[in-house]
C-alpha cells in the first residue's frame, strides 16, 4: 500500500491526497504529498465532481452499457449511498456546499470561489481574474473552436461493491512462491503469464503490488485488467478504499528506447480497472537528435479502451540533443597558375546561413515529432590569392649536335629556343568553417495518446498527470574557415650560351633565369552559420487522432505539467488538458486548455 504523507503532511489527516491542496507545504502526485524541493509543483486542474447521487447495483442484472463497476446517476439531489463498512443506505440532502460550507447565491444559486470569495458570471460560469477582474472569453477559450461537452460523460459513475466477489477469471500475484496455474488458489505469478493463458472475454484479477512489466494488450477482446482486489489465504475480496487504485502498480521496464510507454493497448477492446499505470521518471536522453517522450497509455489500431478508477501518470519528457550539420564545407578550388586560371582576390569567404528556426512539434500516428532547429550551413572559402609574377627569359642553346669532324676540329649544329624562369603561383583560399549544430527539440509528456481515428475511450473517475514537456537545446556556433595558404615564387631555370667551344660539341657558357615572383595568399574561409534552437516539448492530458471518440466524466481529473521552453524564439510547449491532430498531415490543435 502506498502511505500518503511521504515527505510532508497532508492537510485534515487524509490518506490519500487528491489535489495540490491537500498537502501542506507541497504538492500532490498519485496519492502522495511531496515537497516543493522535490520537484517542480505541478499545475493541478481538478474538474469538480457533479454527481451527487449513485445508484446501487441494479437487481434485474439489465446491462446497462458500462462496466458492471460504473452506474448512471440520477437528477435528484437527495442521494441513497451505501457507506463501505455496511449495507445500510445513509440519505444525504444537499444543501450547503459539502467541502467548503459556503451558501449559494441567494438570486443565482451560484457558489463563491473558495479563495478569491467571487461569484461566477450567470451566463458563462466562469469567475474573474484575480488580478484584472475580467471575465475570460469564452469564445476564444477553446482554439480548436470544439465544445468541451462532446467530451462530457454524463449519467455515469464509479460504484464500489465491498461485498462483490471475482469472478472466473485468471489470476495473478507476484508474491507467491512458484508460478501456478492462474486459479485463485495457485495464480500466476506476473500479468505477462496470465497474458500467455488468456482468451477472449476474460477478466485478469490482479493482487496489489508493484508489477514491474511492459504489459501489451494485443488483439484482445473483452478482456479486463482488475486491479482493487485483496489478497489473503487464497480468498480474494473488493478493495473499496481510497487507496485501491495506487495498491496495483504497473510500472515498465527501462529499456534502450528514447520514449517511454507504461502500457500498450493494439487493436483490443479491454477494460482497465483500479490501476495505477505509469512510466520511468523520466525519458531518456538522445545526444544525437530530440528529447524522448513519455505515455502513460498508448492506444492503436481501432482500440476500445474503457478505465475506471484508474490513475495514469506519464514521466517527464527530456530536452532535445544535437543535429550535426547536413553538409560539409566544399573544398578550395585552387589551381595556383600564375597566369589567372584560379587566382583570384585573395578576399576572405562569406559566412554560411544560420540554421533555419524550429517550429512547434506535431503529433502523427507514430507519436510525437518533436520541433528541432535546423544545423547552420557551411561558410565559403577564401578566394585564391592574386597571379603571380612571370620568370626570368632569354634566347638559350636548345641543342648542340656533332655534324663531322676534321684536322680543324668539329663542325657543330646547334638550335636555339627561349627559356624562362617558371611563373608564381598564386595562394590557395582557405576552406569554410562547418555549420553549427541545430538544437533538438524537447519531447512530450502525455498521459493518454490514441493515434488513430478508429480507437475510442472512456474514462470515469480517473486521474491523468503528465510530467513537463522537454525543453529546446540552443543551437551551437558554426566553426572558423581556415587561413588560405601563402602564394609561391617560380622556380630558376638555367640554360646554355654557347655550342662547340675548344672543338667539341657541347652546351657550355650557362646562365640562370630566375623564377617570378610569389602570387598572393589565400582569404580566410568564411565561418559556417549557427544553428538554431530546437522547440519546447508539450505537457498533455489526452491527444487523440481526429475522428476517435474520447469521453471521460466530470470526476476524471487531468492535471498537466508546464510545457517546455523553447530555445533561441523558438516555440515553448503547450499545456492543455485534451489535443487532438490530423493524420493525414503531422498536426496539434488545443482543444481544451489547461487552467
Amino acid at each position: 500500500m502506498v502511505v500518503c504523507c511521504a515527505g510532508t503532511a497532508c492537510i485534515d489527516n487524509l490518506t490519500v491526497c487528491k489535489s495540490n491542496d491537500d498537502c501542506s507545504n507541497g504538492y500532490c502526485k498519485m496519492g502522495n504529498c511531496y515537497p516543493d524541493t522535490d520537484k517542480k509543483k505541478p499545475k493541478g486542474k481538478v474538474k469538480p465532481s457533479t454527481d451527487t447521487t449513485f445508484d446501487s447495483d441494479s437487481e434485474d442484472g439489465a446491462d446497462t452499457g458500462v462496466d458492471s463497476d460504473t452506474q448512471t446517476t440520477s437528477d435528484t439531489t437527495e442521494a441513497t449511498v451505501a457507506e463501505d463498512s455496511t449495507d445500510t443506505p445513509v440519505t444525504i440532502v444537499i444543501s450547503d456546499d459539502t467541502e467548503t460550507g459556503e451558501f449559494p447565491d441567494t438570486e443565482t444559486g451560484e457558489f463563491p470561489d473558495t479563495e478569491t470569495g467571487e461569484f461566477p458570471d450567470t451566463e458563462t460560469g466562469e469567475f474573474p481574474d484575480t488580478e484584472t477582474g475580467e471575465f475570460p472569453d469564452t469564445e476564444t477559450s477553446v482554439e480548436s473552436g470544439t465544445d468541451p461537452a462532446d467530451y462530457l460523460l454524463t449519467d455515469v459513475a464509479y460504484h464500489c461493491n465491498p461485498m462483490d466477489e471475482p469472478g472466473n477469471g485468471v489470476f495473478v500475484d507476484p508474491d507467491v512462491e512458484a508460478d501456478g496455474d492462474g486459479s485463485r488458489e495457485t495464480p500466476f505469478k506476473s500479468i505477462a503469464r496470465a497474458l500467455e493463458h488468456t482468451v477472449d472475454q476474460t477478466d485478469i484479477y490482479l493482487a496489489p503490488n508493484i508489477y514491474f512489466e511492459n504489459v501489451a494488450l494485443n488483439e484482445l477482446t473483452d478482456v479486463a485488467l482488475r486491479g482493487g482486489w485483496l489478497v489473503q489465504s487464497g480468498v480474494w475480496s473488493r478493495d473499496c478504499s481510497e487507496n485501491a487504485a495506487y495498491a496495483t502498480h504497473i510500472t515498465p521496464l527501462e529499456g534502450t528506447s528514447t520514449d517511454c510507454v507504461g502500457l500498450k493497448v493494439h487493436r483490443s477492446s479491454v477494460v482497465l480497472h483500479s490501476l495505477s499505470i505509469d512510466t520511468w521518471d523520466e525519458a531518456l536522453t538522445n545526444p544525437t537528435g530530440d528529447g524522448g517522450s513519455c505515455y502513460g497509455i498508448w492506444i492503436e489500431n481501432g482500440s476500445d479502451v474503457q478505465l475506471i478508477n484508474t490513475r495514469i501518470e506519464a514521466g517527464d519528457a527530456r530536452a532535445g540533443g544535437y543535429y550535426a550539420p547536413w553538409y560539409n564545407p566544399d573544398p578550395p578550388k585552387c589551381t595556383g597558375t600564375a597566369v589567372g586560371q584560379g587566382c583570384g582576390t585573395g578576399g576572405d569567404g562569406t559566412r554560411g546561413a544560420d540554421g533555419s528556426g524550429a517550429d512547434k512539434g506535431v503529433f502523427s500516428f507514430n507519436g510525437f515529432i518533436p520541433g528541432a532547429g535546423a544545423p547552420g550551413n557551411p561558410g565559403f572559402p577564401g578566394q585564391n590569392g592574386t597571379v603571380g609574377g612571370s620568370g626570368e627569359q632569354n634566347s638559350c642553346v636548345y641543342f648542340c649536335n656533332t655534324m663531322s669532324c676534321g684536322a680543324q676540329g668539329c663542325l657543330c649544329r646547334e638550335g636555339w629556343e627561349t627559356y624562362s624562369g617558371s611563373e608564381g603561383r598564386c595562394g590557395c583560399g582557405g576552406q569554410g568553417g562547418l555549420g553549427g549544430n541545430g538544437g533538438g527539440g524537447g519531447g512530450a509528456s502525455v498521459a493518454i495518446f490514441i493515434s488513430d481515428s478508429g480507437s475510442n475511450i472512456s474514462l470515469v473517475d480517473c486521474w491523468l498527470q503528465s510530467g513537463p514537456g522537454g525543453y529546446g537545446r540552443s543551437g551551437e556556433s558554426g566553426e572558423e574557415g581556415t587561413f588560405g595558404s601563402d602564394g609561391k615564387a617560380g622556380e630558376s631555370e638555367t640554360c646554355a650560351q654557347t655550342c662547340g667551344e675548344g672543338g667539341v660539341c657541347t652546351k657550355t657558357d650557362e646562365i640562370t633565369l630566375e623564377g617570378g615572383h610569389a602570387g598572393g595568399a589565400g582569404g580566410t574561409g568564411g565561418s559556417g552559420g549557427s544553428g538554431a534552437g530546437g522547440a519546447g516539448g508539450p505537457s498533455l492530458g489526452i491527444v487523440h487522432a481526429e475522428g476517435s471518440v474520447v469521453t471521460y466524466t466530470e470526476s476524471t481529473r487531468i492535471e498537466t505539467s508546464n510545457g517546455g521552453e523553447g530555445a533561441e524564439g523558438a516555440p515553448g510547449g503547450m499545456e492543455c488538458d485534451v489535443a487532438r491532430f490530423d493524420n493525414a498531415e503531422p498536426s496539434l490543435e488545443c482543444v481544451i486548455p489547461s487552467k
